[in-house]
């Protein structure tokens, strides 16, 4: 029962220092799990409210300009976890976790100019 306690309701001090961890990324790995919790989170709202029809014209496209803002967001996260290519000519001739800084920057901008 100890382990089902403690695995479900943390002590508030360890969620405090989880919440400190995520939001003041003091490392790679702390920035990109705060993003990633970001991201999750999102998808839970999207999910959560897919049964909700829409009332208005104006909750609609609040609808489709969050969807669109969370799209935008896989897409860099996905990119920044780096890509696969394999030549398909020669399969000796691969880059793996290939990152693509100039596609990340495109998002990244269009969503800073869009929102």
């Amino acid at each position: 029962m100890t382990n089902l306690f403690s695995k479900y309701f943390m002590p508030k001090q360890h969620i405090r220092n989880e919440y400190f961890r995520l939001l003041n990324g003091t490392s790679p790995k702390d920035i990109v799990d705060g993003y990633k919790n970001l991201l999750d989170t999102g998808i839970k709202l999207i999910y959560d409210h897919s049964n909700v029809s829409s009332k208005g014209v104006l909750e609609h496209d609040c609808d489709m300009l969050f969807q669109m803002i969370l799209t935008k967001g896989l897409s860099i996260f996905q990119l920044m976890n780096g890509l696969i290519l394999q030549n398909k000519i020669d399969k000796d001739i691969a880059f793996k976790n290939f990152i693509d800084p100039f596609s990340i920057a495109v998002l990244v901008r269009s969503q800073y100019e869009a929102y």
